[in-house]
């Protein structure tokens, strides 16, 4: 299961619906401590995360998640320019970081991407 944390509802909304016309199966949340609070985490395959949520940010909710023995493929979003966010996300193992907008194509190959090494692994 891929899980889309996304503060912006109409963002995660399109994004779940991108997923799902690919035949992703995956789950909305608007903050990392609702997600932590759905208590689905062994289950999850991919996240997908904006870079800028409000509450505990996104690389400090995958920084806790390893520390729960879980490393799960991640994908960054951000509307934002900030170079060091960037490469703190990319040494933290990021699968891709796209900047918004994007192209929906460009998303769906890193899911895809990420769902096939978590399957090898």
């Amino acid at each position: 299961m891929v899980v889309v944390i996304e503060n912006d509802d109409s963002m995660r909304r399109a994004l779940l619906r991108l997923l799902a016309a690919d035949g992703i199966i995956a789950n909305g949340y608007g903050s990392a401590e609702g997600f932590l609070r759905g208590e689905i985490l062994n289950g999850v395959t991919c996240l997908i995360l904006d870079m800028h949520l409000d509450g505990m940010d996104s690389l400090a909710l995958n920084i806790y998640l390893r520390g729960l023995g879980l490393t799960i493929p991640t994908i960054y979003l951000t509307a934002s320019e900030d170079e060091k966010l960037e490469e703190r996300a990319i040494q933290e193992g990021a699968v891709a970081l796209f900047r918004k907008p994007f192209q929906g194509y460009e998303l769906i190959d890193a899911a895809q991407r990420a769902l096939s090494a978590r399957a090898g692994s």
